[in-house]
C-alpha cells in the first residue's frame, strides 16, 4: 500500500500555484500517498501548480498523473493535498495539469474583490468584513450600510480602475518589515514568516496568498449585482470579467425576451409590468367574485335538497369550503358535506352545519375516506387520498 516515505517537514514555503499563478502544468516527485477514510487518497507532491483552498478562493481542479483532481487543501504541515481516487507510488514523478478555466474564473473573481474593498474604504469609509466567492456570484460583506443610491458610484470607481490597466503584482517581505498598516494594534509583526503581499498600483496593498491578475484591465468588467443589509452593514454581490460578461448577455436576451412578450421598447418595461401586475390584480378580484356567487348558487341549491345530511362533489378545489359553507348558512340546523375533485394525489373536503353534528361526522368522514383533517364550530376541513371515493363517504355518513 502507498505511504509517506518519511515523515515531511514543514512546507518551506509558496508553491508554484502562488508564485507563478499563470502556470498551468509541471512535473513533480510524490512524496506521500496518505489514505483517506472516504476511500480516496492525499496524494504530497515536492511541487504543485494547483492552488490548495485559502484566503476565501476555492482550490484549483486538474489532474495529477492523469488522474481528475477532485479537491486540494493545505494540511498542518504547510503542505497541499491533492485528493485523488487511485493512488500513485511514492517516488513517482507526475505530471500535474491544472483546469486553466476555474482558475483564471476564480483569479478574476478574488482580484476583482481586492479592488472592489479598496475602493469601498478609499471613497465610502467602508471597511470589507466578510467575503465569500462562489460558484455563480461573489458577495463582500461592507462594515456599514451602503444606500442603493451609491452603489453606482462605487461600481463606476472599481470600473474606472479596470480601464486604466494599473499593474497588480504579488511579492514577499519579512513579517518585521510590513507596512504599519499591515502589522497588529501594538505595531508588531502580525505574524512570523515571510509574509505575501498582492498590491495594485496606486490603489491597494494587502496580505494575500490567493491567485490575481496581473494588470486591473484583465478583469474585464464588475457588475454589482444586488445588495442587501446583513448584521447592520451591507452585503454586495457581484461578478467580474467573464461572469460578468455572460451575465450582460443573459440580461440583454432576457429584456428582448420581455419586449417581445410585452410589445414595448426596453425603456418602457417597468410600465408595462406595472400595468401586467394592476390587470392581473383585477383579474383576481373578478375571479373571486365569481366564484362568490357560484358559490352562493350551489349552496342554495344543496341547503334546499331533502335530508339532515346532504353531500355533494365540486369541480373546483377552491369552491369545496365556500360552498358548503353558503348551504349552512341558509339551513344552519343541516350538515353539508362537499368532496373536491383529486389533484397532487389528494382530495380536499368539507363539512359545514350544526356544531355538534359536524364534530361527530368530520372524524368519522375523514377515517372512512383514509384522510386527515380537524375544525371546530361546525366546521371540519381536511384532505383524502385521490382514490376515495363517494361510496366511502355516503357509508360513513349514513346515506344511501
Amino acid at each position: 500500500m502507498p505511504h509517506p516515505a518519511h515523515p515531511l517537514p514543514l512546507h518551506p514555503g509558496l508553491d508554484a500555484a502562488q508564485r507563478t499563478p499563470g502556470l498551468q502544468a509541471l512535473d513533480a516527485r510524490v512524496l506521500a500517498v496518505l489514505p483517506r477514510e472516504d476511500g480516496h487518497w492525499d496524494v504530497i507532491v515536492d511541487d504543485t501548480p494547483l492552488y490548495a483552498e485559502g484566503g476565501g478562493q476555492p482550490a484549483d481542479r486538474g489532474q495529477l498523473g492523469g488522474a481528475p483532481v477532485l479537491d486540494v487543501q493545505r494540511g498542518p504541515d504547510g503542505w497541499a493535498r491533492h485528493r485523488v481516487a487511485v493512488a500513485p507510488e511514492v517516488g513517482q514523478r507526475l505530471r500535474l495539469e491544472v483546469d486553466a478555466a476555474r482558475r483564471w474564473d476564480h483569479t478574476q473573481q478574488h482580484s476583482g474583490q481586492h479592488l472592489l474593498s479598496a475602493l469601498a474604504a478609499a471613497r465610502l469609509g467602508l471597511d470589507t468584513v466578510g467575503f465569500h466567492l462562489g460558484a455563480d456570484l461573489c458577495t463582500v460583506d461592507l462594515s456599514r450600510l451602503l444606500p442603493p443610491e451609491r452603489w453606482g458610484e462605487l461600481e463606476d470607481a472599481v470600473n474606472d480602475v479596470i480601464l486604466e490597466d494599473r499593474p497588480v503584482r504579488a511579492f514577499e517581505v519579512a513579517a518585521d518589515a510590513a507596512p504599519a498598516a499591515l502589522r497588529s494594534r501594538d505595531g508588531a509583526p502580525a505574524r512570523s514568516g515571510p509574509l505575501r503581499l498582492v498590491e495594485i498600483d496606486g490603489v491597494d496593498l494587502n496580505p494575500c496568498g490567493g491567485t490575481h491578475v496581473t494588470r486591473t484591465g484583465e478583469l474585464q468588467l464588475l457588475m454589482l449585482l444586488r445588495g442587501e443589509k446583513v448584521r447592520g452593514g451591507t452585503r454586495l454581490s457581484f461578478v467580474v470579467g467573464g461572469r460578468a460578461r455572460r451575465r450582460a448577455q443573459q440580461l440583454r436576451d432576457r429584456e428582448a425576451a420581455l419586449t417581445g412578450a410585452l410589445r414595448c421598447p426596453p425603456e418602457g418595461l417597468p410600465e408595462a409590468v406595472r400595468r401586467l401586475g394592476d390587470d392581473l390584480k383585477a383579474a383576481h378580484k373578478a375571479l373571486g367574485q365569481a366564484q362568490l356567487r357560484v358559490a352562493d348558487a350551489e349552496g342554495a341549491a344543496m341547503a334546499a335538497a331533502a335530508g339532515a345530511v346532504v353531500l355533494a362533489e365540486q369541480g373546483d378545489p377552491a369552491l369545496v369550503g365556500p360552498v358548503a359553507e353558503a348551504a349552512a348558512r341558509r339551513r344552519p340546523d343541516g350538515v353539508f358535506v362537499v368532496i373536491g375533485p383529486p389533484a397532487d394525489g389528494e382530495r380536499p373536503f368539507f363539512v359545514a352545519g350544526a356544531a355538534d353534528a359536524v364534530a361527530a361526522l368530520g372524524p368519522r368522514l375523514a377515517g372512512a375516506l383514509g384522510g386527515r383533517g380537524g375544525g371546530r364550530g361546525g366546521r371540519f376541513q381536511g384532505r383524502a387520498p385521490a382514490g376515495a371515493g363517494l361510496d366511502a363517504a355516503r357509508a360513513a355518513l349514513g346515506l344511501p
